[in-house]
């Protein structure tokens, strides 16, 4: 809890247990994790990597459940509002406190544009300029937004899911392989998405290491309702000790 964050004010009734009780090698047995197809299908070597990891889950124990997260993708716009009105507020408080900075935002997007040949060779500052754009947080836009984002992610969202099955988790691929570095198209993002609702919602999400593709590595993201962090670690530590022997990263030279 930190007294100068209001959104940890939860955690002073919530102290953090000793979260290495639960590391058991069988942890999955009997838990129920429901497995979201709707995260899957946008590339077929992720889906059979996806496909092995859950296959080591039942083979630690664990009883799959086909499911899917209700609401998925129709907060996205809530979601980008909230971010870009907390972005500001949350940067301008910081750099307020800093010596040598820019004393606010606003500062900050003329620094980037006096310096433009340094700072943006690249890519522009298209999110700092929709933020400065925000006003405060009392603004009723951003009111309903947050309110808005935060029932369908986790009261109706990761919530309703768990409770509609009695389920103990929900697991998904993290998202695509990692890509490298393009600097002129940039990310190249394929799908999944698995931290998204979580990270709305403000439930637990664990993500660990369940393959590779040509070499790249994927994510398996497991979810859980809010103060489930010791389960989710439980459940990520099962599955390491019964998949495969992760195999060490290579350095790749391009041709």
């Amino acid at each position: 809890a930190d007294a100068r964050d209001p959104a940890t004010a939860a955690l002073q009734q919530h102290p953090v247990p000793d979260y290495l009780i639960g590391l058991k090698p069988d942890a999955l047995k009997g838990v129920r994790i429901g497995v979201l197809r709707d995260m899957t299908g946008f590339h077929e070597g992720v889906d059979a990597v996806f496909a092995t990891a859950l296959a080591t889950l039942r083979q630690a124990g664990a009883v799959l459940v086909e499911t899917a997260l209700p609401h998925q993708g129709r907060y996205d716009d809530n979601e980008l509002d909230v971010l870009l009105y907390e972005f500001k507020d949350g940067l301008n408080r910081y750099l307020a406190q800093r010596e040598g900075a820019p004393k606010n935002l606003a500062a900050l997007i003329a620094y980037n544009q006096r310096q433009a040949g340094d700072e943006m060779p690249f890519f522009q500052q298209e999110l700092f300029v929709q933020a400065e754009a925000k006003g405060p947080l009392t603004e009723a836009v951003y009111q309903k937004a947050r309110a808005r984002a935060l029932r369908l992610a986790e009261a109706e969202g990761i919530e309703a899911a768990l409770k509609s099955k009695k389920l103990d988790a929900l697991v998904a691929p993290t998202m695509g392989p990692a890509w490298t570095i393009d600097l002129i198209n940039g990310d190249h993002y394929l799908g999944g998405g698995a931290s998204s609702p979580p990270a709305v919602a403000g439930t637990p999400h664990l993500t660990v290491p369940m393959g590779s593709v040509h070499g790249l590595p994927v994510g398996l993201s497991l979810m859980g309702a809010a103060w489930s962090e010791a389960q989710l670690l439980a459940y990520a530590y099962a599955f390491e000790q019964a998949a495969a022997p992760r195999p060490l990263p290579v350095l790749v030279t391009p041709h």
